[in-house]
């Protein structure tokens, strides 16, 4: 039963980050590398529970994909394997190809305008900052800076 329970919530876990990246229609502030990770894992899972069926189906003679009086099949680990693989593809998707972000490290701040203040530094500012930067230490002091003069007239999210 727990396991069923676990399914049904890892199926409403998602949905949530899809509705924020469809409305924000941006992906910016979360790694595509956790989801490439938990797509890799759904993809191992559903593997091993083909393979053990296999195993099973080889030694015993008894071929049976949903499970047989070996129970050699797990349902609830299949289910799972596949919920994290269709939200991860939705997250890809989102990601790569709908909204895709061609800033450089610099722009990718999520600022919201503060109400009182004026209007937000365009991307196109604070790369002109950045031009003239001779050395790694030189772009993380102007970096720094930059986001102090940013907080101060915005709030971050």
């Amino acid at each position: 039963m727990a396991g069923y329970c676990k399914a049904i919530i890892t199926l409403f876990k998602y949905l949530p980050q899809v509705y924020l990246n469809y409305s924000r229609k941006s992906t910016v502030g979360w790694s595509i590398f956790n989801i490439m990770c938990d797509f890799t894992g759904g993809v191992f899972s559903i593997a091993q529970e083909v393979v053990d069926m296999s195993y099973v189906g080889m030694t015993t003679g008894v071929w049976s994909f949903f499970g047989s009086k070996t129970d050699s099949f797990n349902i609830v680990k299949f289910f799972l394997g596949i919920i994290s693989i269709v939200f991860d593809i939705i997250f890809m998707v989102q990601h790569f190809y709908l909204y895709p972000d061609k800033n450089n490290e610099l722009t990718k701040l999520v600022i919201v305008k503060n109400s009182s203040q004026k209007s937000l530094p365009t991307a196109d500012t604070l790369q002109k900052h950045m031009r003239g930067a001779s050395s790694i230490s030189t772009n993380n002091a102007r970096i720094d800076s930059m986001k102090i003069m940013i907080k101060e007239n915005y709030q971050f999210t």
